[in-house]
């Protein structure tokens, strides 16, 4: 029963419309009110045609309802949203008797994109099974909008990736391949160590596994190397992401560029070394009190 109908039984003009329904129904109307004020609802037959929806909903998607009414759901669907994905086939739980739930993109009238975070739950008859379905929704349009600008900025800035719990690579973004000169298609599913460089310790990344695995952020300066064997470094930042059990369900690394500076670095100790090795140096302070010297000053004085 819509929140209208309901209403116009519990607030209708006749006594019998009021003496056809129980006492304890003020109770509900008034949660129902409460829920139809607060949420964006619409309810759809299990074929996913639209049934009807309240004036929230109509407002945000700025359509009128004779526009939806008899419509597949699908029309609410933004287009570059993967036809194959849960967004499509949640119905099919609801069909099953069980709720369906998760954060979808949508498309309004006037063509733009709007993110809610949806419940959808069956009706069920007399004899328990669904007969239609209704979606309740929040609206993250703005916070997922907010996070999309910063995505947008960490992916132009940095080499990000994703990995399960065994390591293996379940995201990267366009700078991940472009530095480490692999396409999507070849790292994905692969362990991390596709990148791993033969010079950094083992000792390392045992200490990353056991940092992560405890649920604390992993930080330190990474020697890799590329597909054609060039070698680069990065400022890299592992952090795991916690499940309900308090337990880490993947991995995020975050990853800075880093090769220039430590190439300069090194070209810049090679350059000391040799100058340490060929000559001998003395440092004073201001007052001509020694600070530091070599092995070379020392033999020689």
């Amino acid at each position: 029963m819509s929140v209208e109908n309901l209403a116009e039984r519990r607030e209708g003009k006749t006594a019998n419309n009021l003496e056809n329904v129980p006492e304890n129904m003020t109770d509900v109307l008034a949660l129902v009110k409460a829920i139809d004020r607060a949420q964006i609802i619409i309810e759809i037959q299990l074929d996913g045609s639209i049934l009807s929806a309240n004036e929230r909903f109509l407002k945000l998607f700025g359509y009128e309802l004779n526009e939806l009414k008899g419509k597949h759901h699908s029309i609410l669907t933004a287009q570059d949203v993967d036809k194959n994905s849960e967004q499509d086939g949640f119905l099919e739980k609801v069909k099953a008797g069980a709720c369906a739930s998760g954060e979808y993109k949508y498309r309004a009238k006037d063509g733009h994109d709007i993110w809610l975070v949806v419940s959808c739950c069956p009706i069920l008859d007399e004899a328990g099974a669904p007969m239609k379905a209704v979606v309740l929704a929040t609206d993250i349009t703005e916070s997922k909008s907010e996070l999309q600008v910063r995505m947008d900025i960490m992916n132009l800035t940095s080499i990000v990736s994703e990995s399960d719990l065994k390591g293996d690579i379940t995201f990267v973004n366009q700078k991940f391949t472009e530095i480490a000169k692999y396409s999507k298609e070849e790292l994905m599913g692969r362990p991390h160590n596709i990148v791993r460089h033969p010079d950094m310790p083992k000792e390392a990344f045992k200490q990353m596994w056991a940092t992560i695995g405890r649920g604390e952020i992993f930080r330190a300066v990474v020697k890799n190397r590329a597909k054609d064997g060039t070698p680069y470094y990065v400022d890299a930042v592992v952090a795991p992401i916690m499940g309900a059990n308090k337990k880490p369900r993947k991995y995020i690394g975050v990853r800075y560029d880093i090769t220039a500076r430590e190439l300069e670095r090194q070209s810049m100790k090679s350059l000391f070394e040799a100058v340490d090795a060929s000559f001998a140096y003395v440092e004073f302070d201001i007052e001509g009190k020694v600070l530091k010297c070599n092995k070379n000053f020392e033999s020689i004085m």
